[in-house]
């Protein structure tokens, strides 16, 4: 499958306004941490394409809900996790919990991907 049907499939307004999918080659300085920049995927035309990897709770939500009626069984595996956040005056460093989800994406029938 050729980007610009994956692209229709997996279109842009579903991530928000960086897209899910983007070309390898499009994607700027300014925008590649947006991107899973280090695990490009070949796609069976030769195009290199990377997936967006900033998700908010909604979006997030809306992605595992189309998925689901394009026939993929999703299965999410999440682990709580700490991290140290500094602030801007230098004072005591706070713990924040962060969620660090796996999805295992499971086509039924489908070529989507």
């Amino acid at each position: 499958m050729g980007f610009s049907v994956l692209q229709k499939v997996w279109f842009d307004g579903l991530q928000g306004k960086e897209g899910v999918i983007k070309k390898h080659t499009e994607i700027d300085e300014k925008n590649a941490t947006n991107f899973n920049m280090e695990s490009p995927i070949t796609l069976c035309d030769g195009t290199q394409i990377v997936v967006n990897n900033c998700w908010g709770e909604k979006n997030f939500l809306n992605f595992i809900s189309y998925a689901n009626l394009l026939g993929y069984k999703i299965e999410v595996t999440a682990t709580k996790l700490q991290s140290i956040k500094y602030n801007a005056s230098n004072e005591k460093p706070q713990l924040h919990d962060e969620i660090n989800i796996i999805l295992n994406l499971e086509s039924f029938g489908s070529n989507i991907l």
